[in-house]
């Protein structure tokens, strides 16, 4: 099994929909560094095991690196304010 933990030391953050889609409500006017993350789309390595359980052998699946960006963001008071990210493996 594998996982992925983001931690933020900030009340504003957000989950994609199935759009890739995403909104954060309430923030107060100012400059911000905004930040998007996914695990990585590819493999990194399958490397192959002995599952006691099933007694069958299996693949230990590893994600890659995360792909991350970052960009600045105005937020003006009662607007709204875009940011768009492209995310992808490379």
């Amino acid at each position: 099994m594998n996982g992925v933990v983001w931690w933020f030391a900030t009340p504003y953050y957000a989950v994609t929909d199935d759009h890739g889609d995403f909104q954060l409500t309430d923030v107060p006017p100012g400059e911000y560094q905004i930040a998007a993350g996914t695990k990585a789309g590819k493999w990194h390595a399958r490397n192959p095991l002995f599952d006691v359980a099933s007694q069958k052998m299996t693949k230990r699946l590893f994600f890659g690196e995360p792909i991350t960006d970052s960009k600045k963001v105005e937020v003006k008071a009662s607007a709204k304010a875009t940011v768009n990210f492209q995310l992808s493996a490379q």
